[in-house]
């Protein structure tokens, strides 16, 4: 229900985007890397805030350390082979 109302989608959205804003100006991309640095901040934030809605809707089933575990283990090889900081 949190994230549910159109509302709260285009308040999302906006959160999406000032925080991929935020992570392209704190962290420096290879310049070498095959993907464009927008397309990477966006999708670290949009990843995290995916996991989050999931957490959410299955009411909480693992606390909130676990969760950054299982985060880390899902995003670290795709940050390793496209050279995105993270």
């Amino acid at each position: 229900v949190l994230f549910s109302s159109q509302g709260t989608n285009s308040v999302l959205q906006n959160m999406q985007s000032e925080i991929a804003q935020t992570a392209l100006r704190l962290n420096p991309h290879p310049p070498d890397s095959p993907i464009p640095p927008e397309i990477a901040a966006n999708h670290l934030v949009a990843t995290v805030i995916a996991l989050i809605r999931w957490w959410l809707d299955h009411e909480t089933p693992y606390p909130v350390e676990q969760m950054a575990t299982i985060y880390s283990h899902l995003i670290t090889p795709g940050l390793a082979a496209s050279q995105i900081s993270g």
